[in-house]
């Protein structure tokens, strides 16, 4: 009777940590997502309907300043660019209102430089629509230069 109340009690134990372990890890995970308002705000305690969910982020360096490019995409699969310093702190929306709103399939850096993304646009949310590349010039953020490149 005393091994299985050893096993019992083991077992439990056993089952106790594997599940603290599961739930710490569970947080983990959504603790990282970030949700921003329409103004680029960090913002948890949104709905869901009202905020977008960063979902690419990318930093970069200009004038021996670092900053942030971050895509936040909204429920019905449109996105806000936004521009911070590192840690979302003085968050704005990216002034480059072609990018603003559109259904962004890709934001690539472009290897040849630190400052410059290739976005690519969708007309629309479908699967089966037109896409345009654009080249984002982030050399000076006040002022970023969107430049089309090639309509797919």
């Amino acid at each position: 009777m005393a091994s299985i109340k050893q096993s019992l009690t083991i077992s439990l134990l056993a089952l106790s940590v594997l599940t603290g372990s599961f739930v710490s890890f569970s947080n983990s995970v959504i603790a990282g997502e970030v949700l921003v308002d329409n103004r680029c705000r960090r913002n948890s305690r949104l709905p869901n309907s009202e905020g977008a969910l960063v979902n690419y982020q990318s930093e970069f360096k200009t004038y021996f300043q670092s900053y942030w490019l971050s895509a936040a995409r909204y429920q019905d699969g449109a996105y806000i660019l936004c521009l911070s310093k590192p840690d979302f702190k003085e968050p704005k929306p990216l002034n480059a209102s072609q990018l603003q709103n559109q259904f962004i399939r890709k934001i690539v850096k472009a290897s040849n430089s630190n400052t410059v993304f290739v976005v690519t646009v969708a007309e629309g949310n479908g699967s089966r629509v037109p896409l345009t590349e654009y080249h984002l010039n982030l050399s000076n953020p006040n002022q970023p230069k969107v430049t089309r490149m090639r309509k797919k």
